[in-house]
């Protein structure tokens, strides 16, 4: 019997110890390579997207995705510009053709889901306003500056139903959040009545 523990304790120790080695790149492919371990080439050629984010410039097999960035941001200012002009319903449809097209954690998904609830608020839908709003706050990725403007905007959509309780509430989780914002000049329900604090 204890011939069998040790041929078990051996079986263990050979088959733990050939796990353990390195496997080389060149069993799995049928290149010839320098060494067992390849490193990755980075390209420190990158162009400014706008300004907090940055895009990899992609090489030549992939031409246009610059412009397709480029695109995109004519189209976002195309987009406020119809905003800016009262044309809210294509603005609306302009972001959300953006929101659509760029990732979830890109700024400017944010900044086109914010501008799609600000679409919506001025047709005057505001409990519809008020899920997307909702739903953004508990977004983690959300950035701290959209944060901030989510919070004034549920906090007023609150002022205009005349629950100023429920909108003290996002006014101060703004102010607790950011002590210094720009946004606090705005929070209060006395501003939408053409006063300030």
């Amino acid at each position: 019997m204890t011939g069998y523990k040790y041929l078990i304790i051996l079986l263990i120790t050979i088959l733990t110890v050939s796990a353990c080695t390195s496997v080389r790149n060149t069993t799995f492919r049928n290149h010839k390579a320098k060494s067992d371990v390849e490193q990755a080439e980075f390209v420190e050629n990158y162009a400014p997207r706008f300004v907090d984010t940055t895009f990899i410039k992609m090489p030549d097999v992939v031409p246009s995705k610059a412009n397709y960035s480029n695109d995109l941001n004519n189209l976002f200012e195309e987009a406020l510009k119809d905003f800016d002009a009262g044309n809210f319903s294509s603005a609306k449809q302009k972001f959300i053709n953006i929101k659509n097209t760029v990732d979830n954690g890109d700024e400017l998904y944010y900044e086109s889901d914010f501008y799609i609830v600000e679409c919506i608020i001025s047709e005057n839908k505001f409990d519809d306003a008020e899920k997307l709003l909702e739903t953004m706050l508990v977004d983690k990725g959300l950035p701290d500056n959209i944060l901030e403007r989510v919070l004034v905007r549920l906090g007023q959509i609150n002022c205009a139903r005349n629950d100023k309780k429920e909108a003290a509430k996002y006014f101060t989780r703004l102010g607790d959040i950011n002590p210094n914002s720009i946004y606090l000049k705005v929070a209060n329900c006395d501003f939408l009545n053409g006063g300030s604090k």
